[in-house]
């Protein structure tokens, strides 16, 4: 079943879901799981991060008057505070003559590695950036004791940084939908094996072959 599809599934056994969404880039997915919350269960809660400045300001300039919703200039780690980001960029146009529009959607807090080789377009540039653990932000926002319906994450090869910093608020987390690679695209990205060893609570609904949803056995 097509992610989004199993998004409405899930969300409809829920009377106020909550959802949060690591890695809004340009807000594309977060359009559409916002059109289907509104449309099937408006009484929810959706949280969004993006680090990434000139990405995020749009999303917060057109989610305003929302209040269901609140987005979070920030990334998400395995420790809180201020760190190196890599804020990726490049295009143009290809041998074979595709054109590129712009990697502006594979930044991370983890350094490019093997993505520089596949995608010789592609550049990176050294910011700094504020990141929070999974834990340290539902502290902050008084959720801790929140059973939160529905993750959205897609870091570019921070799975590890999410999962680590985040032990004690996964154990509320009822459905992760994440994205993993087998190759080491950034420098300790972990494979979908060591998600599941990580997460041992966990176990895979469906595997998108890049992207995997995972449900809480325990809940």
């Amino acid at each position: 079943m097509e992610i989004l599809e199993r998004f409405k599934e899930i969300i409809s056994t829920q009377d106020n879901p909550f959802v949060i969404e690591f890695g809004a880039c340009d807000g594309y997915h977060t359009e559409i799981m916002l059109q289907i919350l509104n449309s099937q269960k408006p009484n929810y809660i959706y949280h969004l991060f993006e680090p990434v400045k000139y990405l995020i300001e749009p999303i917060i300039d057109k989610l305003k008057s929302n209040s269901r919703v609140k987005a979070f200039n920030e990334a998400v780690g395995s420790k809180t505070g201020s760190f190196t980001f890599y804020e990726s960029s490049g295009g143009g146009v290809r041998e074979d003559g595709t054109i590129i529009d712009g990697y502006y959607g594979s930044s991370s807090i983890r350094k490019p590695k093997m993505v520089l080789e596949y995608y010789k377009e592609m550049k990176f540039a050294e910011t700094i950036c504020n990141s929070i653990t999974f834990d340290d932000y539902l502290i902050r926002e008084n959720l801790t004791d929140r059973i939160i319906d529905f993750i959205w994450a897609d870091i570019q090869g921070a799975e590890v940084d999410l999962i680590l910093g985040g032990k004690k608020a996964f154990k509320n987390v009822r459905y992760f939908f994440t994205e993993y690679c087998d190759a080491e695209l950034y420098e300790g990205e972990i494979t979908l094996e060591k998600i599941l060893e990580l997460m041992p609570d966990f176990e895979i609904v469906e595997d998108y072959k890049g992207d995997v949803l995972l449900k809480n056995k325990m809940l």
